[in-house]
This record gives C-alpha cells, sequence and structure tokens, in this order.
C-alpha cells in the first residue's frame, strides 16, 4: 500500500507542495491528514466508488478537486469533510475552522476516516513529525522547526475565564471567586431593608412613610379606611369605615386606601370585585387576618402588611407590591389563578411561602422570603418568572414539579437547602448565588435545567444532584473560604438515565476534595480547580458510569489531581499540576487510577516528587490508561525521601499504553513496571537515571517499545 502526506497548519515552515503521486491515486492509496493544530494525525482512505460505509455520511466525489478541511479540537471528535466547503459539515461540532488542503484526483472517489486513527501514527517507514520538547522536532520529519508547544500542550493554565452575570462584580484574583453577586461581603441589612444579588447596598422594598395618614395620589371618590372607621362613615377622609365594610360595599373599579394602624378580622376578607387597595405603607398598616381573592377579579394590593395568606383563587389576577405577609404555618401566597409579586416580604415558620398550583402563573421581582422552613417558591404544573428572589434559612429555593416552566434570575439562597430542585419540569435560570447552603440544583424525572451564571460559597452538600434529567451549567463559581466546612463534599451525583455538561467551572476548596459520582454521561469544558486539599485529592471520580470527559481543564496547587475509582474517563487537553511539597506518607499523585478505563489526549502532568500517573489497580479489577501526545513530569522534591518511585507507575492488572509521549523523571526513573500489560509508542524519556525500569519477570518486553527514544542514564532495567 502507497501513502501519501499532507501536512498543513503544523509546523512553521507552513504547508508543504506534495507531488502528485504516478501513478493517479487509487483504492490501495492511503492518505494521511497530520492536523489539526495539536499534530494528532487523522486517517483517510480513498476507496473505491462502490464502497459502502455509514460513519460518518460524506458526499460521492463529483469533481476532481478535493478539499480537507482542519478543526481545532472539538469536544467529541476532530472534523473532517470532503469538499470543496464553507462550513462544517452537518453533526460536526467544529467551532474553530482553520483552513484546509487541496489535492487534486482523477475519477471520483469516496473518503472516509481510519477507525483507528488514533493508533496510527506512521507514514511508511517514517515517524510522523511532532513536537517532543519546546520548538523542536524530537523526531526526524519534513519540518525543522514545530510551532506548537510541546504536545500541543494546553495554553495559559488560568485561561478559562468565567463570564460575570450582568450587575455582578468582578475580582482581579486569578482562580475563583472571580465573580461574586454582592460587592465584598454580603452586607448585614438593618430591620426592614435588603440587599438582593448584584446589589451592593440595602434597600427597603416598598414606598416611604409621610405624614399624611393615608397614601398620597388616589381618586377623591376613594373609599378611605382608618382604625376610627365604623360601618356608618360614608368611606370619606371625614368619615372613613372600618377595613370590612370598605370590601364588603366597595364595587368593580373602586379604590380602598387605608391609613397606618392596625386592623384584625376573625374571618377571612374575601374580596369579589376588582379593586385597588393601597395602604399608607408597609411598616404602619397591618392587618391582621386571611385576603381571599375571588374568581373573575382583578386586585391590585400595596402599601401594607397582612399577617395571614393571600389566596388568589383561579381566573384570578392579584397585583401585589411594597408588602409583606407574615402567614405563620400556612403559606404566604397561594395561588391558583395569576399573580404578581413586586417589592415583596414574605415570612412563614413552615410550608411554602409562594404556593402555584396547577394551571396558574406567576411574576416575581425582588422578593424576599424569610424563614420558610421548607421551600420558597413552588410551582406544579405552572409558569413561573422570577428576578430577584432572596431566600434565607434551610430552605429549598425554587422547586418545579409537575411540568412547570420557571425562569429564574438575579437570585440568592443563604443557608439553602438546595437552590433549585426540579422534577419532570423545564427550569432556566441564571445569576444564581448559594451560600452557606447545600447545593445548587437537584433535577429529576425528565426535567431539563439550564443555569447561565452562578455562583455557591461554603456548600455542604451535593452541588449538582441529577437523576434521570439533562443538565446545562455554565459560567460557575464554587468557592470554599479559609476556614473549614463541615460534611463531606459531594459536588455531582448523576445517575445512568443522566446527562449534564458543564462549561467554564472554577472551583477552589481547600479544605475538601470534590466527589464526581456518574453513572450517566458528563463532559466538563473549560474547568479550573484550585487549591485542593493539602491531604487528599482534588478530585475523585467513580460510579462506573458511561463517561466523565474533561475537555480543556487544569487542576492547579493539588496534593493529588484526579483518582478514578471506577468509570470511563476521558481528557483532553488537560493540565494536572501537583506542585505541593508533598507529605511522603500521603502519597501525592497526579493520575491514579484504581478501576475503569482512561483515554487521555493531550495531557500534560507536574507532579514533586511523586508520581504523575499511576496504575494501581484494586484486587482483581483490570484498569486502562492510554495516553496520547501527552507529556509526564516528575520534578525532584525538597524532602530527599519523597523522590522515590517513578514518573509513571504500573502495578498488577493494570495497563498503560502511551504514544507520542515524553516523560521527564530527573534523578530517578520515567516508567516503573510491577505488571505484564503495557506498551509504548513513538515518545522519548529524558532526564532521568533509569527510562523504564520492569520489575516482573513475565513482563513481554518484546511488546513494550516501539520507536522509542532514551535520554537518560539506563534506557531500560530488566528483573
Amino acid at each position: 500500500m502507497r501513502r501519501v502526506a499532507l501536512l498543513g497548519l503544523l509546523c512553521a515552515c507552513g504547508p508543504l507542495e506534495v507531488p502528485r503521486p504516478e501513478p493517479p491515486l487509487d483504492a490501495e492509496t492511503e492518505v494521511w491528514i497530520l492536523g489539526p493544530s495539536n499534530g494528532a494525525p487523522v486517517a483517510f482512505h480513498v476507496a473505491d466508488a462502490e464502497s459502502d460505509f455509514t460513519f460518518p455520511p460524506v458526499p460521492r466525489l463529483d469533481a476532481d478537486r478535493v478539499e480537507i478541511a482542519y478543526f481545532a479540537n472539538p469536544p467529541s471528535a476532530y472534523g473532517w469533510s470532503v469538499g470543496p466547503i464553507t462550513s462544517p459539515p452537518d453533526g460536526v461540532v467544529a467551532p474553530d475552522f482553520l483552513g484546509g488542503v487541496h489535492y487534486e484526483l482523477e475519477g471520483a472517489r469516496e473518503w472516509k476516516p481510519s477507525a483507528q486513527w488514533r493508533d496510527r501514527i506512521r507514514i511508511g517507514d517514517r515517524a510522523a513529525p511532532w513536537c517532543a520538547g519546546a520548538g523542536e522536532c524530537r523526531v526526524e520529519g519534513l519540518c525543522e522547526e514545530c510551532v506548537n508547544a510541546p504536545f500541543g500542550a494546553p495554553a495559559d493554565v488560568t485561561s478559562v475565564h468565567v463570564e460575570c452575570p450582568v450587575g455582578w462584580f468582578e475580582t482581579a484574583e486569578r482562580i475563583a471567586r472571580r465573580c461574586r453577586p454582592f460587592e465584598g461581603e454580603m452586607p448585614v441589612c438593618g430591620p426592614g431593608t435588603y440587599v438582593f444579588a448584584g446589589e451592593s447596598t440595602c434597600h427597603r422594598l416598598g414606598r416611604a412613610c409621610t405624614s399624611d395618614p393615608w397614601p398620597s395620589g388616589v381618586p377623591s371618590d376613594a373609599l378611605f379606611v382608618s382604625e376610627a372607621g365604623t360601618a356608618s362613615g360614608d368611606g370619606s377622609r371625614a368619615r372613613p369605615v372600618d377595613l370590612g365594610t370598605a370590601i364588603a360595599r366597595a364595587t368593580s373599579g373602586d379604590t380602598i386606601v387605608i391609613a397606618g394602624g392596625a386592623y384584625e378580622s376573625n374571618t377571612p376578607l374575601r374580596i369579589d370585585a376588582s379593586l385597588v387597595v393601597h395602604g399608607e405603607c408597609e411598616s404602619e398598616v397591618r392587618i391582621t387576618a386571611d385576603i381571599e381573592v375571588g374568581r373573575e377579579t382583578q386586585v391590585d394590593i400595596s402599601g401594607l402588611s397582612l399577617v395571614g395568606s393571600l389566596r388568589v383563587a383561579a381566573s384570578a389576577t392579584v397585583a401585589l407590591s411594597g408588602a409583606s405577609v407574615r402567614a405563620g404555618d400556612a403559606s404566604a401566597v397561594d395561588v391558583t389563578g395569576r399573580v404578581a409579586l413586586n417589592g415583596v416580604v414574605l415570612e412563614t415558620g413552615a410550608g411554602v411561602a409562594v404556593d402555584i398550583h396547577a394551571g396558574a402563573s406567576a411574576n416575581l421581582e425582588r422578593v424576599a422570603i424569610l424563614s420558610a422552613d421548607e421551600v420558597g417558591v413552588r410551582a406544579a404544573n405552572a409558569e413561573v418568572v422570577i428576578d430577584g428572589l432572596l431566600t434565607t434559612g434551610f430552605v429549598t429555593g425554587v422547586v418545579a414539579i409537575d411540568r412547570a416552566v420557571v425562569r429564574l434570575s438575579n437570585s440568592a439562597m443563604l443557608g439553602a437547602r438546595t437552590a433549585i430542585y426540579a422534577f419532570g419540569s423545564e427550569v432556566t435560570a441564571s445569576a444564581i448565588a448559594v451560600q452557606d447552603g447545600f447545593g445548587l440544583v437537584a433535577a429529576t424525572e425528565g426535567s431539563e435545567v439550564t443555569i447561565a451564571g452562578s455562583w455557591t460559597e461554603r456548600s455542604s452538600g451535593v452541588e449538582l444532584e441529577i437523576f434521570g434529567a439533562t443538565l446545562s451549567l455554565v459560567d460557575h463559581v464554587a468557592f470554599e473560604p479559609a476556614s473549614p466546612a463541615s460534611g463531606a463534599s459531594a459536588f455531582v451525583h448523576l445517575d445512568a438515565r443522566s446527562h449534564a455538561t458543564v462549561s467554564r467551572l472554577e472551583v477552589s476548596s481547600p479544605h475538601r476534595s470534590l466527589h464526581i459520582d456518574s453513572e450517566g454521561v458528563l463532559d466538563f469544558i473549560d474547568m479550573t480547580i484550585a487549591r485542593s486539599p493539602s491531604d487528599a485529592e482534588a478530585l475523585i471520580i467513580s460510579g462506573g458510569g458511561e463517561r466523565v470527559g474533561f475537555v480543556r481543564a487544569t487542576i492547579l496547587e493539588a496534593h493529588r489531581g484526579i483518582v478514578l475509582r471506577t468509570g470511563t474517563l476521558e481528557l483532553d487537553d488537560v493540565t494536572i499540576d501537583a506542585d505541593l511539597e508533598p507529605d511522603c506518607s500521603a502519597e501525592p499523585v497526579g493520575l491514579l487510577v484504581e478501576d475503569g478505563n482512561v483515554e487521555a489526549h493531550q495531557v500534560v502532568i507536574d507532579v514533586v516528587g511523586r508520581p504523575a500517573v499511576q496504575v494501581r489497580p484494586v484486587i482483581g479489577l483490570t484498569p486502562v490508561v492510554s495516553m496520547v501526545a501527552s507529556r509526564l513530569e516528575r520534578r525532584p522534591s525538597n524532602t530527599t525521601e519523597c523522590n522515590d518511585g517513578a514518573a509513571a507507575e504500573v502495578f498488577g492488572e493494570g495497563r498503560l499504553s502511551m504514544s507520542q509521549f515524553e516523560v521527564s523523571a530527573p534523578r530517578g526513573t520515567g516508567l516503573a513496571l510491577y505488571g505484564t500489560r503495557s506498551s509504548l509508542r513513538d515518545g522519548v524519556f529524558t532526564e532521568g537515571a533509569i527510562g523504564v525500569h520492569v520489575h516482573d519477570p513475565e513482563f513481554p518486553v518484546a511488546d513494550l517499545l516501539d520507536k522509542v527514544r532514551f535520554d537518560t542514564d539506563v534506557p531500560m532495567r530488566l528483573p
């Protein structure tokens, strides 16, 4: 089989002129495309016109011109097309179009990728050029100088940038806490004043009180109510009526104005007409009673304090503003119709503060919920829009159940049990803050949750709990302060029916490890973890799921980087910098695999004193680690006894396969093999006393090395 190389966008010397082979390309010619920009090869075959294949679908070539497009490292696979093309083909996630090369063909051809392109990196008898050192091609190729960093290593490790929600505050810190819902620490507000996410000062909700006992700007024919009013009054300023008489006497279109004072009723105050009810101001007008709004009415209530519940019947519409509702153990606002709350304070001893039933709808703006013991806002098969919610106490902030649709923004839950809970519902949220709470979101039973812009501080439970649901989380900052928090941290629980994508994530957790327990599909794209525990793992993954993937991820200031207990882990463009001075007894390591499968591409692991990679299976298990275009470095420690060991270690039935790699272990060993299942291809060992140390006499050494170069004192030591 003849092979032809097409190169572009790989080396500083630019695309090369590829001579046309003679005779022309045929079905036995294999064409290698070296790209995209990281130098990973993608194999294409020229096939007969009658060839049948289904992945990926491409058009039959009708012209003599073929265009092959390069795309920059999308999360799933490298995009390609046969052209000419002007945009990525359908179904290809390829945000960064880099360009292409052209080749003239004679006759119609179809093209398809090799199914094993990751494992095939040769062009005839010559190794594909790849960058094994800064600005240098270690293996002789067609170019003398490479422009990429070593192995296409990740760019600046601080490149993750979380976009702050509009109105939030951005700090200048390098890692985490970059976005904050409050300017500095959350202000401590005085009685009757509140601060919402995106604000820096406390405000009073509702209008200010005046010297006039009644609110200003009311119509002259309004019904005036005062503490001294009687049933025999005519409702004028001079002869006001009591509150019950005003409600009973009013007809649709009337306005009731209430002077400052205390009003009580042993029976609910029922409104069956479309009215406007204005109190002087929330702090002066106190009504102790339940208010029931009947069907087919439109009621506007403002400027009062209600000790009791507001109940809104089906087909009724209520606007409540500049008011407070303190309902004891009942719901503060119970809605079967439509309600709009603006500048309202709600307080309940137990139960649900705002309960929105099937078929109802609600709009909440700048609503503070205090001391509810169970739920802040609950929507059941209802539509709810919330802009500016503040909850305090151990509550679930917003609950959406039974096909509810909730839009939530600019909200803060302080001490929340869980900020958002969705059961068979759709929730879209933005600019969400959780402080001293249990978690950000729990989603179950077919829910779809999308959150853009969120922040958690001192979360003590499960940050993301997803069971039979779909989650998309973008721009999230999770921060642990300097003082330890109680309880174990479980960052994600994901069952086999679920799919979650987390994009642009920053985590700083100096006192607790982050646990990912996933049985479904979980993808992290653009992630930074910093300041992990000084004697534990930054990230622990278990669950045996379909996939946990990291694309463009960085772990900094770690004692141990990633521990895979079980499952499938995919790493693409990942840096682990375990550079804390280690406690030797704790065995720090960059990547520890106890069971499962790891597919790693463009991974850089830099540790001090201990292994960059360790494959150490639990008894009876067979973990497999495959690394392509990656670099491992084990730097010497200031603590001499910590320098024992190797940059990579494989034990028992574990397997480590590396291609296009560089391993550096000054004063140490590059790879120590205590098992019998590993392979190395097209790589280099640098700056080490020993390149590969085989400890197991049963190891099939003949199957270990393929085109591996040693710059170590001793290339290989056998048992």
